[in-house]
């Protein structure tokens, strides 16, 4: 089963406090009967203004979720598989 989300992003800038925000689409695979319950409402990183692809997002909160489905299929993974450049 896919589950079809949208988050909300906000980019700060902080020397000059600019704000961009974006909306990102997700598509969470659950691969059995219960869906993926995450631990917080919000999550939040930093990445440097000149990073390029492939470059890591420090997080100031771990990402945590949790399935209470059995076995491997309790197993919760995340990772980012496409996107398009702006």
């Amino acid at each position: 089963m896919t589950l079809r989300s949208q988050l909300q992003i906000r980019a700060r800038e902080v020397e000059t406090d600019h704000v961009t925000d974006a909306t990102v689409s997700v598509n969470v695979v659950d691969m059995n009967d219960n869906n993926p319950q995450f631990s917080a409402e919000s999550y939040s990183g930093r990445i440097k203004e000149d990073s390029v692809r492939g470059d890591a997002v420090t997080m100031t909160t771990a990402v945590s979720a949790s399935d209470a489905d059995s076995g491997s299929f309790a197993n919760v993974t995340y990772s980012i598989t496409g996107g398009s450049d702006v």
